[in-house]
C-alpha cells in the first residue's frame, strides 16, 4: 500500500512521493519513519541503479559528484552518451553503461580484446583488431549532436603516434568524426562531420581530448580545458552515418586503427556544440574524478 503526501499534521514537507508503509494505523506512528534524501542527483541515481554491481558508498559519491557538476553547470544537458570506462567493475553491466541513458547505446566489444582497469579505463594492445563499438550513429541517432553543434571527446591515459582513439569516417559523403591526441610526432587533431579538421602541431597530450563544432564552418581541437587550434572555413555537410569506435575508428562500415600502438581510454562522449565553460566543466570534472582514484594524468 502506497501513500502520496506533501504534509504531514499540516506541515509541508514537499513531494516526496510515494512511500511504501506497513502497519501504520495512526499519524503517532510516523514518529517510527524515518526520512532520508537521496544522496545522489536523480541522474547519478539513474546510472547508480543500472549497475548490477553497485560501487562502494565514498566512490558511488565521487562518481555523482561528477554527474552534480555537469548537470548544475548545464553540460549535462547538451550530451547525448557518455561512457565512463574506469568504471567500478571489469565487467561489462558496469564500464560499457551509457551514463546519460542507460540501458540504450550501452558499449559492446566490437573485437578481439579489451581489458578493463578498475576506475583506470579501458585498453587494447593493437587498436586494429581490439576495439570498442559505442551502437551510436551521429547521423541515426543524434539528437544534440546536430550539425554546426557537435562535441565529441575522450580521456586518455596513453600516447602514440597516428592512432586515433575515437570515429567514425564515411568518405562516401566526406564526413568525418576522428579524434586523435597525436596525430604525428607532436600534434593533436579534431574533425566534426567534415573532411577538413582543427590541428595544432607542436604538442601531443594525455588526458581529456576533445573537439568541439559551434558553427557549421568552425572546428576547435582541445586539450585538458585549453582550446589549441580552431580550424574555419570548412562547412559540414551531414553527419557521419556509421556507428562511432572507440579505441580506433569505423572506416566506411569496417574497424581501422593502428596496428602496432596500445592505448588506454577511461571515458568518452558525444553531444551538442561545447561553449567554453562547457570545455571547463567536462575537463575540471572528469579530471577531478580520476584524481579521486589516483588515476588521473
Amino acid at each position: 500500500m502506497a501513500v502520496d503526501l506533501a504534509t504531514i499534521n499540516g506541515v509541508a514537507i514537499g513531494n516526496i512521493g510515494a512511500i511504501d508503509y506497513v502497519n501504520i494505523s495512526n499519524l503517532a506512528e510516523w514518529n517510527k519513519v524515518q526520512l532520508v534524501p537521496d544522496p545522489y542527483c536523480s541522474q547519478y541515481r539513474t546510472v547508480y541503479n543500472a549497475f548490477a554491481t553497485k560501487p562502494g558508498d565514498s566512490s558511488a559519491l565521487i562518481q555523482n559528484t561528477f554527474v552534480k557538476k555537469l548537470v548544475d553547470d548545464g553540460t549535462w544537458a547538451k550530451i547525448d552518451v557518455m561512457w565512463i570506462f574506469a568504471a567500478n567493475t571489469t565487467n561489462a553491466s558496469e564500464w560499457a553503461v551509457n551514463w546519460k541513458s542507460p540501458g540504450t547505446y550501452n558499449c559492446t566489444v566490437g573485437a578481439g580484446t579489451v581489458t578493463i582497469t578498475t576506475y583506470t579505463g579501458a585498453s587494447v594492445t593493437r587498436t586494429d583488431t581490439n576495439w570498442i563499438q559505442t551502437n551510436w550513429s551521429p547521423k541515426n541517432n543524434g539528437v544534440n549532436y546536430a550539425l554546426g553543434q557537435e562535441a565529441a571527446g575522450y580521456y586518455t591515459r596513453q600516447y602514440n603516434q597516428g592512432t586515433y582513439n575515437m570515429g567514425d569516417r564515411d568518405t562516401n559523403t566526406n564526413t568525418y568524426i576522428l579524434i586523435r591526441n597525436q596525430q604525428s610526432v607532436n600534434s593533436i587533431q579534431a574533425y566534426l562531420d567534415s573532411s577538413a579538421g582543427a590541428n595544432y602541431a607542436t604538442v601531443a597530450k594525455m588526458g581529456m581530448i576533445m573537439g568541439t563544432r559551434d558553427a557549421t564552418n568552425v572546428t576547435s581541437v582541445i586539450a585538458n580545458g585549453t582550446i589549441f587550434a580552431t580550424q574555419v572555413g570548412t562547412v559540414s555537410g551531414d553527419r557521419a552515418v556509421n556507428n562511432v569506435h572507440i579505441l580506433g575508428y569505423d572506416n566506411n562500415g569496417t574497424h581501422a586503427g593502428n596496428a602496432s600502438n596500445a592505448q588506454q581510454v577511461s571515458m568518452a562522449f558525444l553531444g551538442g556544440g561545447f561553449t567554453n565553460a562547457d570545455i571547463s566543466t567536462m575537463y575540471v570534472g572528469f579530471q577531478a574524478y580520476m584524481t579521486s582514484f589516483g588515476t588521473q594524468v
